[in-house]
């Protein structure tokens, strides 16, 4: 039997004993539902924490993703530009 937990902007999580696959949940607007486990207890104190800041779950994890895809990129970026001005470096020289 598969679990899923529907990640929802209400503090009680949606859980459902049904075996249906991830790929064939329905989607609500334009993003789909995402599985994660994360603990009752945690999941509570999440709900707290971000309710203290006027946020909710679902955007305080959307803008967690978009900070980390950012970073990524920055680092790629940084690697890329470092690469070429080695190159550059090299080949001046020779």
């Amino acid at each position: 039997m598969t679990v899923l937990m529907e990640i929802n902007n209400s503090t009680d999580c949606l859980c459902s004993a049904y075996a249906v696959p991830v790929a064939e949940k329905t989607q609500r607007g334009n993003t789909p539902n995402r599985v994660i486990r994360v603990s009752d207890e945690d999941w509570a104190a999440y709900g707290e924490a971000v309710a203290a800041i006027g946020s909710t779950r679902s955007d305080d994890m959307r803008r967690h993703i978009k900070a980390t895809i950012a970073a990524h990129q920055r680092e790629q970026r940084r690697i890329a530009r470092e690469s070429a001005e080695t190159e550059q470096r090299r080949t001046s020289a020779d």
